[in-house]
């Protein structure tokens, strides 16, 4: 039995994304419909590949030459945005909330409160609590 948290299985499906090739893709949306014509999806193609960031005049954009293109693209590819919480956390907060006064009586119904204050935790509580 095999036991994967969130980050995991994100990752097995990001690596699996990764193998499909665009060409598949691109059949996958004429076959659907979605696209009529395969002039119709070369067009799609050309768009989306015109709208992709492009290396070309990196130089002129950036100011520190110690910078590569890859590098500030994937600046964030492994922070952490995610952690686990139990249910047992969860509920606690859910009480606290209601004690404190905070949920608004449309809330037992299941409606959210507009504006409602949520608790954002530090980058290093975030890492220290998804370890």
């Amino acid at each position: 039995k095999i036991k994967l948290d969130i980050l995991q299985a994100s990752r097995m499906c990001k690596k699996a994304w990764e193998k499909v090739a665009p060409e598949t893709i691109k059949h996958c949306f004429i076959k659907a419909g979605f696209v009529k014509k395969e002039d119709d999806a070369e067009k799609a193609n050309n768009i989306i590949a015109e709208a992709v960031p492009s290396v070309d005049g990196w130089e002129d954009v950036i100011t520190d030459p110690a910078i590569s293109f890859e590098d500030f693209v994937n600046v964030d590819e492994d922070f952490a945005v995610c952690g686990e919480i139990t249910d047992a956390e969860i509920i606690a907060e859910v009480l606290n909330n209601k004690q404190d006064g905070n949920m608004a009586s449309g809330d037992e119904e299941g409606e959210s409160s507009v504006g409602a204050e949520i608790n954002v935790p530090s980058e290093a509580a975030a890492a220290h609590h998804g370890t």
